[in-house]
């Protein structure tokens, strides 16, 4: 064990043989008195044991002073205006000689019963301390409210969240947001965060933390940082190592932001803003509405273009004209083209074909009918026959027909 070790255990050891010595000697005025009062006074021994007791409990409770202190949280001592000690209850945690918090039991007077020393010498410290508490609730929303106390005597040990928002921040594309955050902090040295820390400690280290959001916010585009709403633990990724939070907040002045403890509660746009942003998403469902009745559209004209190919080669091998002469046929029947009825003696074979007559020329006419085959029923082309179908012109469409049934 190095000598500056040595010398802080024996200064610790010493401060606490201080603090019992100054017990045992209140302890024993207390007694003295106590004793000759009920030596001295001329009275039935009954009553003088109880008057003696109760003095007893007058002066010792009249020169020792105590305090209750609250589960989680500390108060600082001081002597004479300076600072003496921490004291805490928090059961499971106990303060080191440096006052950091840590984890381990301790021997304590029952409860929150604190002893703070010499009545009229020691006191607990008391401060002014302003805060927005967040009250968090299952399936609510949080509920944010502003605390003002001028004379607190107390420091909470445990985590607690706090609200806290940044005004008129502009990203890096030009938008100018608020945004409300929520951070869980722990103080985990009392002693620096009241007497290192500046005053009114939470109010300034969310100053600082704000002003590294501000910044963070500027390098940032708007839609980068609605991804990071409502997800700690990318946002600690993003601002958790930097120095001010793991170096100045836990090392400097006592207090640690938990990891994840980190959210963005709100973005709020100026109203303009709004405006802008509301418009674009109508637009973008607009485009995703024309796009799906598009693709339908598209979706029924692929399925008939294949009814016409499969129609006009049915007509082709039913009644033996040319690919193009049945297309025409098809495109008669859908009503997509001017057609002149014209009745042929002989052509009993084409009956229920409308014949239809092109720059005066007979189509069907002139040839020995057929035996008409039934139609085969209307099916859904395939993916493959869909996207072939989807990419030809009815050009190609005829010229595909001359090639596949050649007269």
């Amino acid at each position: 064990m190095e000598l500056k070790e040595i010398k802080i255990k024996l200064i610790e050891v010493a401060k606490a043989i201080i603090e019992v010595a100054e017990a045992i000697i209140v302890i024993a005025i207390a007694i003295g008195v106590a004793t000759i009062v009920a030596v001295t006074t001329p009275l039935p021994a009954p009553i003088k044991n109880s008057i003696a007791i109760l003095l007893f409990l007058v002066l010792f409770f009249g020169f020792l002073n105590f305090t209750l202190t609250k589960e989680a949280t500390a108060k600082a001592i001081l002597r004479l205006g300076g600072f003496r000690k921490i004291v805490m209850a928090w059961k499971g945690y106990k303060l080191d000689k440096n006052w950091n918090v840590k984890p381990k039991k301790a021997l304590r007077l029952p409860g929150g019963l604190r002893w703070i020393g010499i009545r009229g010498l020691d006191k607990v410290y008391k401060y002014h301390f302003r805060w927005y508490s967040v009250e968090l609730r299952a399936g609510e929303e949080p509920k944010v409210e502003f605390k003002d106390i001028k004379d607190l005597d107390y420091i909470l040990v445990k985590p607690d969240t706090y609200w806290s928002k940044i005004v008129k921040a502009e990203t890096k594309d030009g938008m100018i947001i608020d945004i409300e955050f929520l951070d869980t902090i722990r103080v985990i040295n009392p002693w620096k965060v009241l007497f290192v820390a500046p005053p009114n400690w939470l109010e300034n280290a969310l100053n600082r933390l704000n002003a590294l959001r501000t910044g963070w916010v500027r390098s940032k585009e708007f839609d980068k940082i609605r991804t990071l709403e409502k997800d700690p633990q990318k946002l600690w990724q993003e601002l958790g190592t930097d120095p001010l939070i793991q170096e100045t907040f836990k090392n400097e002045w006592g207090i640690q932001i938990e990891e994840n403890g980190m959210q963005i509660y709100k973005i709020n746009l100026l109203p303009e803003y709004q405006v802008a942003l509301a418009r674009e998403k109508q637009m973008e469902l607009e485009t995703k509405a024309k796009i799906a009745v598009e693709t339908k559209e598209r979706e029924a004209e692929v399925i008939e273009l294949q009814h016409v190919r499969d129609r006009a080669k049915e007509i082709k091998d039913g009644v033996g004209v040319s690919p193009k002469d049945a297309l025409e046929v098809v495109q008669t029947e859908r009503g997509k083209v001017t057609k002149q009825i014209i009745e042929y003696k002989g052509l009993e074979g084409v009956r229920g074909l409308p014949l239809i007559s092109i720059g005066g020329e007979r189509i069907l006419g002139g040839r020995e009918p057929r035996e008409e085959k039934p139609l085969e029923k209307e099916r859904k082309p395939s993916k493959g026959e869909r996207k072939k179908i989807e990419e030809m012109t009815r050009e190609e469409v005829e010229e595909e027909f001359e090639r596949e049934f050649p007269e």
